[in-house]
């Protein structure tokens, strides 16, 4: 407005915004909580960032889920000039519940995570992209409570220039479920091993 004062660096800054595509790529945890009377849980991972949140399938008895599973994230709005959301990435939340066919879910911990930032006149290559997989800390409270295995990118641009994602899996019979699995770039290389055990003992 003509007349009105400029505005301070702050403000200039959180009028400045732009969307990007978020994609949360979760393999696994390990060492979670167990809740059940089994000893065990049936974890479920929540992601929020900005205005945006997903969660992932449940994965049933076990405090080491694996989930291998893509969250596609699209229009997340964040602000602030491209220089700073590179250098200095927002912190992603990943929560973790046991799923509870009764009652609410109980809450297991939380990670919280950066992402690589691709703005878009970037080549999505090494040695930054695609992002390599981390063990991030799980708390509940101020104590550790398991890790998760997982990669976050924030990509920047038009549709077109996106990498491309995985093929949807199905996991049953009904529409919603399905699941991307995380990209070859990135999903670890997997192998079959066979142990034999021999047992002997003293006869009696």
């Amino acid at each position: 407005l003509k007349g009105a004062e400029p505005l301070p660096p702050s403000e200039l800054f959180f009028r400045e915004k732009h969307t990007y595509q978020f994609r949360a790529y979760l393999f696994q945890a390990r060492n979670l909580v167990g809740c059940d009377d089994s000893g065990l849980s049936d974890p479920f991972a929540r992601v929020i960032i900005s205005n945006g949140c997903q969660t992932t399938q449940i994965i049933e008895e076990t405090l080491n889920p694996a989930w291998d599973e893509t969250l596609v994230f699209s229009d997340i709005e964040l602000y602030g000039p491209f220089s700073q959301i590179k250098n200095h990435p927002p912190l992603i939340l990943v929560e973790i519940f046991d799923y509870d066919t009764v009652g609410k879910p109980e809450f297991l911990g939380r990670a919280m995570v950066r992402p690589k930032v691709k703005l878009e006149d970037e080549p999505y290559g090494p040695p930054e992209f695609p992002p390599q997989l981390e063990w991030w800390d799980v708390y509940r409270g101020h104590r550790v409570s398991g890790e998760i295995l997982g990669a976050f990118e924030c990509l920047q641009g038009s549709s077109e220039n996106m990498p491309p994602l995985p093929p949807i899996k199905k996991l049953g019979v009904k529409p919603e479920e399905k699941i991307m699995s995380l990209p070859p770039a990135i999903k670890p290389t997997l192998s079959w091993f066979r142990i034999e055990l021999c047992l002997w003992g003293m006869p009696e």
